[in-house]
């Protein structure tokens, strides 16, 4: 699959357990459009997500 800033709802909807898969824990949001994805190279513009902090 290309990039998911690419994809097309067609393609999406061939990939679709591909992506739930790859958005259950992102690791990376692409700053073009706010998709989120566990590699980087599945978007155009990444950017690392900081793990949160929990509270106690």
């Amino acid at each position: 699959m290309k990039k998911l800033c690419k994809a097309d709802s067609k393609e999406i909807g061939r990939c679709c357990q591909e992506l739930l898969d790859a958005g259950s824990s992102p690791r990376y949001l692409c700053r073009k459009c706010a998709r989120v994805a566990l590699e980087k190279g599945r978007l155009c513009d990444p950017v690392k997500i900081k793990p949160s902090k929990k509270k106690k």
